[in-house]
């Protein structure tokens, strides 16, 4: 699902990239364009390879630039997600791949922290999770379920060619029974159930 879209010679955007990325090295991918809007979290990231600070509801490309864009945990932090995906589309050429990987959600963290103040939200991560502080940003969660995520990606061109559901138990990893309790989710959720889990991984293309 990951692999196969990063074909050699492919031009590849990072849509909020931040320190890290997914974005392979040894794929023959000249390309490797990275958007946030920290400059300090772009020059921390090792994967692409032309660094721009810019706002992803207004990116400063031409029009069919791309034949790949990634957005990993971004989309749920979008106050405009549809803003953001019509710029996709204007930034992508005739048969491009919109591999997007976010928070479901449906899950009960995503509830749970869809219903805490921004503050408490932010004293969870960095007590318990160890989340530095520049990298805890609010969550809207304006169509982070799988529905309502093909809904607005058709309305704007995309069809939904793969999904699949990820858990994230390690959430509680600073505490064995929590931890436990967490895997059995895992397990109740493998099946039918799935699209509970916590998180979302859709590859997308045009229509």
């Amino acid at each position: 699902m990951f692999n196969e879209i990063f074909f050699p010679g492919a031009v590849v955007l990072d849509a909020g990239c931040g320190k890290e990325s997914a974005v392979p090295l040894n794929n023959g991918l000249e390309t490797r364009v990275g958007v946030d809007i920290s400059h300090l979290f772009l020059m921390s990231n090792k994967n692409v390879n032309l660094k721009i600070v810019a706002d992803l509801e207004s990116l400063p490309f031409k029009n069919a630039t791309f034949d790949v864009i990634l957005s990993q945990y971004v989309m749920e932090h979008l106050k405009n997600p549809e803003k953001v995906i019509s710029e996709f589309r204007r930034v992508t050429k005739d048969r491009p791949t919109i591999l997007i990987l976010t928070t479901n959600a449906l899950n009960y963290i995503a509830l749970a922290t869809h219903l805490m103040p921004f503050s408490i939200q932010r004293f969870i991560k960095k007590r318990f999770l160890r989340i530095p502080e520049d990298e805890i940003y609010p969550v809207y969660y304006r169509c982070n379920t799988i529905f309502k995520l093909n809904r607005m990606m058709r309305r704007i061109g995309f069809e939904n060619e793969k999904s699949v559901f990820v858990g994230g138990p390690f959430y509680f990893a600073f505490s064995l029974p929590l931890f436990r309790v967490a895997m059995l989710f895992e397990r109740i959720t493998d099946g039918m159930l799935r699209f509970l889990k916590f998180y979302v991984v859709v590859r997308y293309g045009k229509k």
